[in-house]
């Protein structure tokens, strides 16, 4: 065929007479990599993330006259102004002068759009005299109990005390909150480089985390900044655990819970018990659903989060701290300036079956956090069930905590964990749409490498 002869008999070899070693056969031609391709992977999928970083921080610094201390803002830097020396009516006088001239400021801002200005621009300085006279003797509330509730909580004002050493109150909590956003952020890459997702799919997640609800409320002067940037922290420790990784992944767990205690100890409290419970979970899931490693790694998990637990609630005890009964009597006194209920634990109930329902109406009303949800639902399902069980213990914190204080006003910082879920999941549903396959889940940690991960 094609203008070729057969061979003839005499042409053609006789195998059975053919003496020596058998022919080699050649090897399929292989193309050369490229030298220095690995390198420059790991290269751009480290870079990327630091320039999302430094774009972001710009933005920042653009948005940064929009940024308002709070009340509980004024409280923590009272506190931070006390561990840095300053003696308590020093202290109270610096945080009443910082949240005045940042309410001022703001006053300022909102005539500045007003199309029918009310009053002479010189009322800047008067609000500003009205606000220093009236909270003279610190903002309120000011019953000690209320007080309390943040005199042991003295994690936030520790971590914001070099910052406003350097460069003030209101400037040092930005840039606190600013650098606790970015390590957040690159936390969620971390996380999403260590279960096998694609450098896109981190990115993807990092830009998500931070133009999300949950980046906006991890930059304000708040202690929600420090709480996500520990739940973080714990999924990754867990994850490392639950892989394999046991001393680096039991130190970061036990780092991150610790630290996240000190800001908030009720918040590390549930996501121990929730890690506790994501643990067993796993443990005595159906053979085969979550890998051999995973469930080998499931009783140091559950060991270690359940001691956690139970050495934060007798330490709490032991302490004195303010518990759950008291929290509820903040919320139904408003903040104790009213006389205290006999039935909590009964409110609570009654108004979070309100609560609720009116947050699935909101939900009904803007559908964008429910699809997200199902989304990273149906693509951590399939890509990395693993970590979405880890996920759903971080949005179990912000479903206690939201349950705890069923306030609609706070609603919006105080579930803002039920984003976790979306910045880790909906990133993975990119990488299943781009290859169009479901891609077995690691069974131990991925190295965080360009070279070292599947390429998609």
């Amino acid at each position: 065929m094609g203008g070729m002869s057969a061979p003839t008999a005499a042409e053609a070899p006789d195998p059975l007479v053919h003496i020596g070693p058998p022919p080699m056969r050649s090897a399929p031609p292989q193309t050369p990599p490229a030298v220095g391709g690995g390198r420059t992977g790991a290269r751009r999928a480290i870079a990327v993330p630091l320039l999302v970083a430094l774009v972001f921080a710009a933005l920042q610094v653009v948005a940064h006259p929009n940024w308002t201390l709070a009340n509980d803002s004024y409280r923590y830097a009272r506190q931070s102004l006390e561990i840095l020396g300053a003696s308590p009516a020093e202290a109270r006088q610096q945080a009443v002068r910082a949240y005045c001239a940042d309410r001022a400021a703001q006053r300022k801002r909102s005539r500045a759009l007003d199309p029918v200005p009310a009053g002479s621009h010189a009322g800047r300085n008067t609000g500003l005299r009205t606000c220093l006279r009236t909270n003279a003797g610190g903002l309120a509330p000011t019953d000690p109990r209320y007080e309390r509730i943040f005199e042991t909580r003295p994690g936030y004002p520790l971590l914001i005390s070099p910052a406003v050493a350097l460069i003030g109150v209101a400037r040092g909590m930005w840039l606190t909150g600013l650098l606790l956003a970015i390590g957040a952020s690159l936390l969620v890459v971390a996380v999403l480089r260590q279960v096998g997702g694609s450098p896109t799919a981190a990115v993807a997640g990092q830009l998500l985390f931070l133009s999300s609800r949950l980046g906006w409320w991890t930059a304000q002067p708040l202690a929600e900044g420090a709480v996500t940037v520990g739940v973080l922290a714990a999924l990754l420790g867990a994850w490392w655990l639950l892989h394999g990784r046991r001393p680096a992944g039991a130190g970061l767990l036990l780092a991150a819970l610790g630290a996240t205690a000190l800001v908030k100890y009720s918040a590390a409290l549930t996501l121990a018990c929730a890690l506790a419970l994501a643990a067993a979970c796993l443990l005595f899931a159906r053979p085969g659903r979550p890998p051999a490693a995973a469930r080998t790694g499931a009783v140091p998990l559950a060991a270690l989060a359940g001691a956690s637990a139970a050495l934060i609630a007798v330490g709490a005890s032991a302490l004195r701290l303010p518990d759950a009964a008291e929290s509820l009597q903040d919320t139904f006194s408003r903040n104790f300036h009213r006389a205290l209920v006999t039935d909590p634990w009964q409110r609570l109930l009654g108004l979070d079956v309100h609560y609720w329902a009116q947050w699935l109406r909101d939900q009904a009303a803007q559908p964008l956090l429910p699809v997200l949800l199902c989304l990273a639902g149906w693509a951590l399902l399939r890509r990395c069930r693993v970590l979405g069980v880890l996920a759903a213990a971080a949005a179990a914190v912000g479903v206690a905590t939201a349950a705890a204080h069923p306030l609609v006003s706070q609603q919006d910082r105080l579930w803002a964990l039920l984003w976790v879920p979306v910045v880790l999941g909906v990133p993975l549903a990119v990488d299943l749409l781009r290859s169009g396959r479901v891609v077995p889940e690691p069974a131990a940690p991925t190295a965080v490498s360009g070279a070292a991960l599947p390429r998609r």
